[in-house]
């Protein structure tokens, strides 16, 4: 079940570069960039909450996370594209400044999840975990919408 999720990001990513291109193509720099961004986010929250409403059988589960996978690895070539975008010569340091921060997310959330679970998920359905990963994505859907990919770092 776990290999099933982790495939859908796979195949996300794989999708997610030809998108990106085409999309860059087809829409221009700004949106080219902003557009998978904030559309693999809108879709990745859409799937954490609709475990809310799914029975409670793995598969159902393991479908829609496989969701949240193949969108959250979607976005991907279009992150990379937009931070050598703006990185130009600076691209490295706008990388590792990107990948810092989402190293800083991964850690805290192996303490925010279990801590949310004890806290306020009595009758363990998970849900408020749902709530909180899909909260995080709708955050990062709407803070895409202020990308500059034609802002280069100096």
């Amino acid at each position: 079940m776990q290999s099933v999720v982790l495939f859908s990001g796979i195949v996300g990513v794989i999708v997610g570069g030809p998108a990106t291109d085409w999309m860059l193509q087809r829409f221009g720099l700004q949106k080219g960039r902003v557009i998978p961004l904030y559309t693999a986010k809108f879709i990745a929250c859409a799937a954490f909450l609709s475990c809310l409403w799914l029975d409670a059988s793995p598969w159902t589960v393991v479908m829609a996370l496989s969701g949240v996978a193949f969108m959250t690895d979607f976005g991907i070539p279009a992150t990379w594209a937009y931070m050598m975008d703006v990185g130009g010569r600076n691209a490295a340091a706008v990388f590792g400044w990107g990948n810092m921060w989402g190293n800083f997310g991964a850690a805290l959330a192996t303490y925010v999840v279990p801590s949310i679970l004890k806290i306020w998920d009595v009758n363990g359905d998970w849900h408020e975990a749902f709530l909180m990963c899909a909260g995080g994505f709708l955050v990062a859907g709407i803070a895409a919408f202020g990308l500059n990919a034609k802002s280069k770092v100096e």
